[in-house]
C-alpha cells in the first residue's frame, strides 16, 4: 500500500543488538503509523589519508565517495550501535584525527541524507502491532509535503503546597474535559470529575485515558519542568510504571539547562510540547508569561481563582478539602486555558509548519542550530560533501564578532522625520553577496570573488545558503498574499535565524569572518 504521513517523532531502539530507526507519526487518513528501518548503519567520516591510523583504534572503515570542504577524499567509519560512536570519535580526536559529522543523531541521519522534512510517502506492507495503527517495516520512503491536524491533549496537575502529594490531574482536548481527583474519603464528585482512592489509581487512570484518546501531542503550561517532573516523582514513590507513550517504554526527562532553558521529555511515539515554550519560540509578545496573564491577554479570561500565587495556593487547598466543585472547576479551567491559547495563537500549527521547513520534529523546531544543520547538511550531502564535527575545544569560541551598527542619536525634538526599515536586511545581504560557508574563501585567489566591507571573500558560483533564501522569499510572499500567517511566520523565523547561527560557536559552520561580513555590510548600508 501507499500512504502519506507526517513524522512527529524520530528515534531508535536496539533490537537483537541492531539499531532500528523508529519514525512515528500520523497519516493523512487519521491513522497513526510507525516506520521501522533495520538496515541503517551508524557512521561518521574521517579523511581517507587517516585510515591506517584510525584502524589502530579498531575502527571499521568503508570507502566513501564524499569529500571535505577542501576537496579531500574521506572514508566512512562504521560502528555497531550509535552509543559506540562518541567514544571512538573522542579517541580519534585525542590522536589528532579529525572526524566529520560524528555528532549527527542516528535517527536524523536517514532523514537528512534523504532530505525528508516531516512529510513522507510510504510504499510498503502495513501490519498490526503495538505502537501505532499501521506498522511498516523497511518500506520505501519518499519526501513529500503533508499537512495534518495533530491531536492535542492538554493536562494540568494540582498538588499540595510542597508539590509532593498529587491531588488531581485535569485533561482537556480530543473530546475530553474532566478531572481525576485523588480522594481517599470517597466523597461524591461534581460533574466531569472522577474520584480515585489514591495517587497510584490516579496515575493509572491518567495513563489509560491518554492511551484511549491517543493524542499526538501532550501539552500544558510549564508541563515539563513542573507537571511531568512531579508526576515522575510520584510514580517512583508509589511504584507506578507511568507509561504515557504510544509504545512501551519509560518516560525520559532531560532537566532544564541554564536560567532561561527548559527541560525536554521523550515519550515513545508521542510528543510533549510545552505551551510556554511554544509561546516563547513563536516570539509572541506578552506582558507576563504566567498562564493567567497570557490567558487574559489573548482569551479575555483567566484562572478560575484570582489573586497572587500565595493566596491561590491557599484557596486551592481549602477547596480541595471543603468545596470539590470549585476545586474541580479550577483544575479543569487550567487545562482548557492552555488548549485554547495554543488554538487561538495556532502555536502547534506553527510548530508543524516549521517542521515542514526545517526537517526537525515539532518538539525541536526551536533549536535553530539543529534546524540549520539539517538543511545545510542535506544540501551538502547532495553535493557529496561532509561537514566538520562540532568539537567543544573549537578555537572559534574565542573569536570576536561585531554586532549590528547603532547610530548615535541627536537628542531633541525633530520635524519631518523619516523612518526606513530595510525589509529582511540580513537575509537580503546573504543573498546579494553570496554569503555562505561553502562559498567562503580564506585567502584571495585569481578567481573573480565577491568582497564584503569587512574584507571577507566569497565565490560567485550559486551557493547553498543564498539558494535557500531564494526559495524562501517567494514562499513567504505567497503565504502573505494567501493570508497564511502561520506559514509566513514560520518562514520569517527560519530566515532570521541564519545570521545568529553562523555567529554561534556551537554551530559546525560558525565563522566570525562570515558573521561579520553580514553585520559589516549592514552597518555600511
Amino acid at each position: 500500500m501507499t500512504a502519506r504521513g507526517f513524522i512527529m517523532q524520530a528515534s531508535y531502539r536496539i533490537r537483537a543488538g541492531v539499531p532500528v530507526v523508529h519514525l512515528y507519526g500520523r497519516l493523512e487518513d487519521g491513522a497513526t503509523f510507525l516506520v521501522r528501518l533495520h538496515a541503517l548503519v551508524p557512521h561518521f567520516y574521517i579523511r581517507a589519508a587517516e585510515q591506517p591510523r584510525a584502524q589502530r583504534f579498531g575502527a571499521v572503515i568503508r570507502d566513501s565517495e564524499r569529500r571535505t570542504f577542501a576537496g579531500e577524499p574521506v572514508a566512512r567509519v562504521e560502528v555497531a550501535v550509535p552509543a559506540d560512536a562518541p567514544a571512538l570519535r573522542d579517541r580519534l580526536h585525542r590522536a589528532g584525527i579529525d572526524t566529520f559529522e560524528a555528532d549527527v543523531r542516528f535517527a536524523l541521519r536517514y532523514l537528512i541524507d534523504h532530505d525528508i522534512r516531516a512529510g513522507i510517502e510510504i510504499d510498503g506492507v502495513a501490519s498490526e502491532g503495538t505502537g501505532a495503527d499501521r506498522i511498516f517495516d523497511d518500506p520505501t520512503l519518499r519526501a513529500t509535503n503533508v499537512e495534518i491536524e495533530p491531536r492535542v491533549l492538554s493536562f494540568d496537575i494540582e498538588t499540595d503546597e510542597r508539590a509532593e502529594r498529587l491531588l488531581a490531574i485535569s485533561l482537556y482536548g480530543c473530546g475530553e474535559d474532566q478531572v481525576i481527583v485523588v480522594d481517599p474519603e470517597g466523597r461524591p464528585m461534581p460533574p466531569q470529575a472522577i474520584g480515585v482512592p489514591n495517587e497510584w489509581s490516579a496515575l493509572e487512570l491518567f495513563c489509560a485515558r491518554v492511551r484511549a484518546l491517543d493524542p499526538d501531542v501532550l501539552t500544558g503550561w510549564n508541563v515539563v519542568d513542573f507537571d511531568l517532573s512531579v508526576l515522575a516523582r510520584v510514580a517512583a514513590r508509589v511504584r507506578h510504571p507511568f507509561e504515557l507513550g504510544r509504545d512501551t517504554g519509560a518516560m525520559r526527562i532531560r532537566p532544564a539547562r541554564g536560567y532561561f532553558g527548559s527541560g525536554q521529555v521523550s515519550l515513545p511515539g508521542r510528543l510533549v510540547l510545552d505551551g510556554l515554550d511554544l509561546l516563547r519560540g513563536a516570539f509572541v509578545r506578552v506582558e507576563d508569561h504566567s498562564l493567567d496573564a497570557v490567558a487574559r491577554q489573548y482569551l479575555g479570561e483567566g484562572k478560575a481563582i484570582a489573586g497572587d500565587v500565595t493566596d491561590r495556593v491557599a484557596e486551592i487547598q481549602h477547596n480541595y478539602a471543603s468545596d470539590l466543585e470549585a476545586f474541580a472547576k479550577y483544575a479543569r479551567t487550567d487545562a482548557r486555558l492552555v488548549f485554547d491559547i495554543l488554538a487561538k495563537l495556532r502555536l502547534v500549527e506553527l510548530a508543524c509548519a516549521r517542521s515542514r521547513l526545517t526537517g526537525m520534529t515539532p518538539d525541536r523546531v526551536a533549536a535553530s542550530i539543529a534546524s540549520f544543520d539539517f538543511l545545510y547538511l542535506a544540501a551538502l550531502g547532495k553535493l557529496g560533501i561532509v561537514a566538520p564535527t562540532v568539537r567543544s575545544d573549537d578555537a572559534r569560541v574565542f573569536a570576536a564578532q561585531a554586532g549590528g551598527h547603532v547610530l548615535e542619536p541627536i537628542t531633541g525634538m525633530h520635524n519631518d522625520v523619516w523612518v526606513f526599515d530595510f525589509k529582511s536586511l540580513y537575509p537580503s545581504i546573504i543573498r546579494t553577496l553570496n554569503i555562505d560557508p561553502l562559498a567562503y574563501v580564506e585567502a584571495r585567489t585569481d578567481e573573480d570573488l565577491i568582497e564584503t566591507p569587512n574584507g571577507a571573500l566569497f565565490r560567485r558560483a550559486p551557493a547553498i545558503l543564498p539558494g535557500m533564501l531564494d526559495a524562501l522569499f517567494p514562499q513567504r510572499e505567497a503565504a502573505k498574499r494567501a493570508g497564511d500567517t502561520v506559514a509566513s511566520q514560520a518562514i520569517k523565523i527560519l530566515m532570521n535565524s541564519f545570521y545568529g547561527v553562523l555567529g554561534t560557536p556551537a554551530c559546525r559552520f560558525s565563522n566570525p569572518a562570515i558573521a561579520n561580513a553580514i553585520t559589516g555590510t549592514a552597518g555600511s548600508c
